[in-house]
C-alpha cells in the first residue's frame, strides 16, 4: 500500500483526504482499484445484527476522533464520497496500513517495480529507466543518504541522468599506437604516462 503514517491503525482523516485527492475519480470503482483496494462492503446497523449496502457502497471508520463520542468515517457509493462521522456502534470497515518508517529503504529492499513506485506516489519511474533507479537508490541507501519520504525518492528520480534515445549507443574507442601518439601530441603525456597508455595498447 501506499506509505501513509498510521503504523497498523486506521488512517487518519488527513492521510484518507490526501490519498483519496490523488485518485483520478472518486467512486466506488475507484476506491477498489486504489492502491488501498477498498472493497464496497456495507455496513452493519448499531440496533442489532442488520447488514446493508453490500456491494454497493463502503464505509471505512479512520483515526481521527470528533467531539461528541463520534468517529470519522469515510464513505464512498457509485458516483460519490464523504467524509462524515457516525456513532462508534456502527459496524463500519477499516483498512489498516502499515507504516513505512523509509520509503526509499523500503522501496530499495524490494527491488521495486513500476508498480511499487507508482503505488508510493512516485512518478517518472519507466522501464527503461526503472534498472537504473533501484541501483541509485540502493547506493543512496547504502551511503546514508536521506532517502525517507517519499519528496525524497522523487528527487532521486527526477535528478537522474537522460536516457540516450532510442537506437543511440557509445562506444569505447580501442588504443592503437596512432591514437597513443594523437593523445601525446595533442595533450603532452610524459614518459610514465606513454609507457602506460602503451601498456594498454
Amino acid at each position: 500500500g501506499v506509505p501513509l503514517n498510521s503504523n497498523n491503525a486506521e488512517d487518519s482523516l488527513n492521510e484518507f483526504d490526501v490519498t483519496v485527492n490523488s485518485w483520478t475519480r472518486i467512486d466506488s470503482a475507484a476506491a477498489l482499484a486504489s492502491n488501498l483496494k477498498l472493497p464496497s462492503s456495507g455496513y452493519r446497523s448499531n440496533g442489532g445484527d442488520t447488514s446493508a449496502y453490500e456491494g454497493a457502497y463502503g464505509i471505512y471508520w479512520n483515526g481521527s476522533a470528533i467531539t461528541g463520542g463520534d468517529g470519522q468515517d469515510f464513505y464512498f457509493g457509485p458516483n460519490t464520497d464523504t467524509l462524515d462521522h457516525s456513532p462508534r456502534a456502527y459496524g463500519y470497515s477499516v483498512r489498516c496500513i502499515k507504516k513505512y518508517d523509509s520509503v526509499g529503504k523500503e522501496l530499495a529492499a524490494i527491488h521495486a517495480t513500476l508498480q511499487d513506485y507508482k503505488d508510493a506516489g512516485i512518478t517518472g519511474v519507466t522501464a527503461n529507466n526503472l534498472d537504473v533507479v533501484n541501483e541509485t537508490l540502493r547506493t543512496a541507501v547504502a551511503n546514508g543518504e536521506n532517502v525517507d519520504t517519499v519528496s525524497d525518492v522523487q528527487s532521486i528520480v527526477d535528478n537522474l541522468p537522460a536516457p540516450l534515445p532510442a537506437g543511440v549507443t557509445i562506444t569505447t574507442p580501442t588504443l592503437t599506437a596512432t591514437l597513443v601518439s594523437t593523445i601525446d601530441t595533442t595533450y603532452g603525456v610524459d614518459v610514465d604516462g606513454n609507457i602506460l597508455l602503451s601498456s594498454l595498447i
